[in-house]
Order: C-alpha cells, then sequence, then structure tokens
C-alpha cells in the first residue's frame, strides 16, 4: 500500500502542475490569437438601471471621439450592494478591463480612499 500512496501522490503532484501551467499559459496564448487593434477600448461599467442610456452615450462618446476611443458599455448586476461588490473585486484584483464606472454616492468616500475613483485629469476633462 505505502507504494501504492507514493504512487498517487507524485500522479496527484504531476496533475496539480498541469493544472497550474495551464493556468498560466492560457491567458498568453489567448492574447496570442487576439487581434492587435490600434484604437483603445475603454470599458464603461454601468448600473444596470438606465443601461440604453449608458449604452447610448457610450456610442456617441465613441463617435464623437473621431476613432481615438471606442467606449464599450458593461452592465453590473440589478442590485446596489451585487454592484458594489462586483466593482470592489475587480478593483481589488487590479483588473485592468475597468477604465469608467458609474458609483453610488455612498461609495465614493470608500472608493477614494481605497485609490479606485480617481479624478478626470485637467488636461483631458474637455
Amino acid at each position: 500500500m505505502p507504494r501504492q500512496r507514493g504512487h498517487r501522490r507524485a500522479h496527484a503532484t504531476r496533475i496539480g502542475v498541469l493544472a497550474a501551467a495551464t493556468l498560466v499559459a492560457s491567458p498568453l496564448l489567448a492574447a496570442c490569437g487576439s487581434s492587435d487593434s490600434s484604437t483603445p477600448v475603454l470599458s464603461f461599467y454601468t448600473a444596470a438601471d438606465g443601461a440604453e442610456q449608458y449604452a447610448a452615450a457610450s456610442q456617441v462618446c465613441s463617435d464623437a471621439s473621431g476613432g481615438r476611443y471606442t467606449v464599450e458599455q458593461r452592465t453590473l448586476p440589478k442590485s446596489a450592494n451585487d454592484q458594489r461588490l462586483q466593482l470592489a473585486r475587480r478593483l481589488a484584483g487590479n483588473d485592468d478591463s475597468l477604465d469608467l464606472m458609474t458609483l453610488d454616492v455612498v461609495w465614493t468616500a470608500e472608493f477614494a480612499e481605497a485609490g479606485w475613483a480617481l479624478p478626470v485629469p485637467e488636461d483631458l476633462a474637455a
């Protein structure tokens, strides 16, 4: 029996290493297959209420940019608590796909204190 346990442990270790390697390599392989776009895409995470208006505003901003960037609206969950949780998890996890977001006014201080909500730089405000 001890030999079998050692064999199982070695097999489990190999599977664990293979799984870890797959997790590390997956994003790299996906990046190789993605198209290289020279137009920056800004992800705009918005509340579910009014999502259609946010999507329309995103399109207006994209069109007005003259091709300098595209704004893609992404809808957060309906519940305010779930919205906050998703944003906080993404931001705490350094999710670089989150560029713009709508915030409930009660989260502003919390997000600013954490360094997640920053003012628009003056040179870009216009």
